[in-house]
């Protein structure tokens, strides 16, 4: 069963090594190598009090990382990651966003959105099942999309 939890300082060294697998981060926008301990934490750390982030639990064992940014304006930005690529194309990730879109929609946001590079398949896929929608380019090489959480799930 999928459940999230607020991500804690219990944390920092797991999400560390997530961060650090290549084929995690490659889907990441401005990461682009393996990090040293120093550049975790001060990523860590410099999420603004208004973030959240949520461990992603398949039954007792943490497998990703949902964070909500930007949750001072109407449309807080996800970023999403399985950090264990073991459980990767199962639907996990899809379910514990399905959770986070409640807890959004729990504290009064009818909007949420989200970045993704162009040639990270996966999440651009789940964003498509889950209903997001293209807006158009953020930067680069990377695609703005939006959710209106009002709607019903595609799936």
């Amino acid at each position: 069963m999928i459940t999230i939890r607020p991500a804690t300082e219990a944390d920092i060294p797991l999400v560390f090594a997530w961060r650090n697998k290549p084929e995690v981060y490659q889907g990441f926008y401005s990461q682009k190598s393996s990090l040293n301990y120093f550049e975790h934490l001060n990523w860590w750390y410099s999420r603004p009090h208004s973030w959240h982030m949520f461990i992603i639990m398949l039954d007792e064992k943490p497998i990703g990382l949902i964070n909500i940014g930007q949750c001072e304006h109407w449309s807080p930005e996800l970023g999403w990651m399985i950090g264990e690529t073991e459980y990767w194309s199962k639907g996990y990730c899809q379910e514990a966003l399905k959770l986070v879109f409640e807890w959004l929609k729990e504290r009064g946001y009818k909007h949420c959105h989200t970045t993704i590079k162009w040639d990270n398949e996966a999440s651009g896929h789940l964003a498509w099942k889950l209903g997001f929608v293209l807006q158009g380019e953020a930067r680069e090489g990377e695609s703005w999309l939006t959710k209106n959480l009002t709607t019903n799930y595609l799936i």
